[in-house]
């Protein structure tokens, strides 16, 4: 190789933005929290927090984030995000999210650092947890000039409103709203096919809980005609507010729409809880993400029709060796009190896994597609 050859890869190899960097998340789901940038020579140290939300009712945990950063090619990008409480551990082994384009996304490795730990409670009941406050750390040298993080790959709700009406041009599937949020937002719902039996995929209560979304979108491109005697109903999102404004778990007004399912304080549960109580249900399924286990798993009240679950549960586990067979939620204790949404008659809860771990190195969505297209495997094979 010609020594002027060498000289010319040499000087692509320190190319670094002269520009001041910059932090926005001023968009679709965006969330964060700027506390200070500084700079030196070629590293720029991100000191930044979660956006603190106001939580009426239940756990005050809060994990999601959403942000792009400018003017950051080939500087030396060190991020310190300081985090709220914390009674899961949602931040251990995290992967952040990252992407060049908003669009393919990769995993950047983070350090959790645990500053303070004391003991807390979940509804006042005698489940305790470790408490901490928290810093989470991590580092890259961008390739290109502006890189998105997330704590999950995001599925703004932008993104939502045109996957309905793509789907909505399938002779077999209708789409209509339902009713409409705090904030004025549709809520939208598809129905497909139209069968005897009701079958209900409620998806985004806690709107942080994006994988939720990329398993409905795999649900939905593997069902190319209406099942034999079902008619499906699918809530896209419950909670356009929270959506659009990067909260993780609660609406516009600070309510946890699964806890409000007795009380019915909120526009989005009543609108849904009308149409629900309208038709014997055959199947429900409330549709979310978990930042704590390592694997996807089915929830429920034990209340409830334990066959269903049972049959469900195994189902699932034979067509998708990602999921376990213990319901993780009932290993922590957490009661069944009449709040949420899967103590209605055959509902269940389906949690999709945050932080697994793929061995093929797979964008995290992947794996949540993968969940959506067992979905519809589940209803072939239970109905």
């Amino acid at each position: 190789m010609t020594t002027k050859r060498k000289r010319k890869i040499k000087n692509k190899t320190r190319k670094i933005s002269n520009k001041v960097p910059t932090i926005n998340s001023n968009f679709d789901s965006g969330s964060i929290k700027t506390l200070s940038i500084k700079n030196s020579n070629t590293n720029t140290h991100f000191h930044i927090s979660l956006q603190k939300e106001i939580i009426r009712e239940g756990n005050k945990s809060q994990y999601w984030f959403y942000f792009k950063v400018s003017n950051v090619l080939g500087r030396n990008c060190f991020f310190s995000l300081k985090t709220h409480i914390d009674c899961n551990n949602g931040f251990k082994h995290l992967g952040i999210a990252t992407s060049y384009d908003n669009e393919k996304w990769f995993l950047t490795p983070s350090k959790q650092k645990n500053k303070r730990k004391t003991k807390c409670k979940i509804n006042k009941k005698k489940y305790t947890y470790t408490k901490s406050t928290q810093e989470v750390n991590w580092k890259i040298k961008p390739t290109k000039n502006i890189v998105w993080f997330a704590y999950y790959v995001p599925y703004p709700l932008e993104r939502i409103y045109k996957l309905g009406n793509l789907m909505s041009k399938k002779s077999f599937v209708k789409q209509n709203t339902i009713g409409y949020s705090h904030g004025n937002r549709p809520i939208k719902m598809l129905t497909i096919g139209n069968g005897c039996r009701n079958v209900w995929l409620i998806c985004r209560q806690h709107p942080g809980e994006s994988i939720a979304s990329w398993i409905l979108e795999g649900f939905l491109k593997s069902i190319f005609s209406p099942l034999p005697n079902l008619k499906i109903h699918v809530v896209m999102t419950l909670n356009p507010d929270g959506i659009f404004l990067g909260n993780w778990y609660v609406n516009k007004n600070g309510i946890n729409l699964n806890l409000d399912w007795k009380s019915k304080k909120s526009k989005e549960v009543k609108c849904l809880s009308k149409l629900l109580d309208k038709q014997y249900n055959d199947l429900i399924v409330d549709i979310h993400g978990d930042e704590e286990c390592k694997q996807h798993f089915v929830s429920h009240c034990p209340t409830q029709n334990i066959e269903l679950y049972k049959r469900v549960n195994k189902l699932l586990n034979t067509h998708n060796d990602h999921f376990q067979k213990t319901d993780y939620y009932k290993k922590l204790g957490f009661p069944c009190d009449g709040k949420t949404l899967d103590f209605l008659e055959n509902t269940l809860t389906l949690e999709g896994c945050m932080k697994f771990k793929s061995k093929n190195n797979t964008t995290p969505e992947k794996e949540g597609l993968k969940v959506g297209a067992t979905i519809l495997k589940l209803l072939k094979s239970l109905f």
